[in-house]
């Protein structure tokens, strides 16, 4: 039916794409995507993998058919959301109408409001993140935000707390079945690279910029030395007698490998570089 009707419009000297084509493409995908998010609670990535959306003229007819989510067309941006979605389902996925006690509900609204601020540091920047905007994206009144969090950097420090947790808890168990203290080492300074390689700091990053309450200074120091803590250990385990000059030095070779692999040089080879040049300090030092 479709082909005839475009042949019909071609025969009318009209276009059969521009007039049938096109319009029925654009209603498929706007329905794709309503299935996918139903409700202001939903979540998802919209993955749009054919290029010609945005070289060809009338890709914007099929962009405005869809519903107003954020863009990007930055792959680590895209994976990192699915990254912090698919932890989020872990942890929270259970509808309003299920969640069993108070406590239950408490967690899954925080969660959607940090899911929220992540996705507007991702698209926007950290300074983007205002209870204002956090509301809107997560459909719920300004009121309701306050109940969670004092301030918008109230929210970013929830925030900055959560990312930092997970990256330690991720390289925990990436170290926990080592034996060799070196072998640990190596395994967190190449982790730590690889989150750089693969866009996951992309939130962090954002985040930079934001100030931070000074009554969240202490929260957000626990978390950076439960991301040390494997590092600690391991060189403590070595004989490293001062262990704050080591893990000093050991950031400052790292940053400027992060600097590196940012602007494009190649990330295996300056993991392993970075890897041989710590390791060859901490045993000169041990």
């Amino acid at each position: 039916v479709m082909s005839a009707r475009a042949s019909l419009a071609d025969a009318a000297g009209g276009s059969g794409f521009m007039q049938v084509s096109l319009p029925r493409a654009a209603l498929l995908l706007a329905q794709g995507t309503g299935r996918l998010i139903r409700s202001v609670d939903d979540r998802g990535v919209v993955a749009i993998l054919d290029s010609r959306i945005v070289t060809k003229r009338y890709g914007s007819v099929l962009l405005n058919s869809m519903p107003p989510l954020w863009r990007t067309s930055d792959r680590a941006v895209v994976i990192d959301s699915l990254r912090r979605l698919s932890q989020s389902m872990n942890n929270f996925f259970m509808p309003r109408i299920q969640t069993q006690d108070l406590a239950s509900h408490r967690d899954w609204r925080r969660s959607q409001l940090i899911e929220a601020a992540a996705a507007i540091a991702l698209e926007s920047g950290g300074e983007a993140i205002t209870v204002a905007a956090v509301a809107q994206r997560a459909g719920l009144s300004r009121t309701s935000v306050y109940e969670y969090f004092s301030s918008s950097a109230d929210l970013v420090a929830d925030l900055v707390i959560d990312e930092l947790k997970s990256f330690a808890g991720a390289l925990e168990s990436s170290i926990s079945n080592q034996v060799d203290p070196y072998q640990s080492i190596e395994i967190w300074i190449s982790n730590s690279l690889l989150y750089i390689a693969d866009g996951r700091h992309l939130l962090a990053k954002a985040l930079n910029a934001v100030e931070i309450p000074r009554e969240r200074s202490a929260d957000i120091g626990a978390a950076h030395r439960q991301l040390l803590a494997p590092l600690t250990q391991s060189l403590k385990s070595i004989g490293i007698t001062d262990i704050n000059q080591c893990l000093s030095l050991i950031q400052s070779i790292t940053d400027v490998a992060t600097k590196r692999i940012e602007s494009g040089a190649d990330a295996e080879s300056e993991i392993s570089k970075t890897i041989a040049f710590c390791i060859a300090g901490i045993r000169s030092l041990a």
